[in-house]
Formats: structure tokens, sequence, C-alpha cells
């Protein structure tokens, strides 16, 4: 992933989730917000970001709202906007996460 606004990259995980993914799991949007009704797709350019992979990007800067580039394999990337901060449980499984929704 890279940082639109900053140009600081980092590794990161990537995956799909539904509305309800994050209550379900214990894991809270502490700032910004989840998905929207129409945002529950992959085709939505949002995403929602952990709080460690936040901090990475924009150290010092508000991410809700920032762009950040995200690679979905190995020939194509994608531009999203960050909806959301996610808290990252702690001990951290040591990877930035990023996650896009799906019904």
């Amino acid at each position: 992933a890279r940082a639109a606004s900053t140009g600081i990259q980092a590794g990161f995980s990537y995956q799909l989730a539904s509305r309800d993914y994050f209550d379900v799991i214990g894991m809270p949007v502490i700032r910004g917000r989840g998905f929207t009704p129409a945002e529950r797709n992959a085709d939505a350019a949002v995403v929602l970001v952990s709080e460690r992979a936040a901090k990475r990007l924009w150290p010092r800067r508000e991410p809700v709202g920032q762009l950040v580039r995200l690679s979905l394999d190995s020939d194509s990337q994608r531009t999203f906007v960050v909806a959301g901060i996610v808290h990252t449980p702690q001990p951290s499984s040591g990877s930035y996460r990023a996650w896009a929704g799906i019904r």
C-alpha cells in the first residue's frame, strides 16, 4: 500500500468484509465510520484500515478521508478512500490491514 499524501509505503493484508464483520469479531471502528449500505460491495472505493496501518501511513495526520493505493493482486492496484479506522487488537498480528466491503 502507498499513502497518496505522504508517499509512505507498507505491506498490507487486504480482505473483503461484511458490514457486520467488525461487530462480530469485536474490533470496533474507532474513527470515521463503517461501510454504508451502498458500499457493501468490492466495487465501492472505500476501505477501513487498522489503527496500526493508519499510524504507519499517516503519522501525525488524520487518516480518515486520505487516499491509499492497494495492490489487489500481482497485476492490479486500486485507489481507495479511508472511511474508518478499526482498533488493532493487542498483540497485533504484525501486519497492516485493510478491509473493503462485501455483502
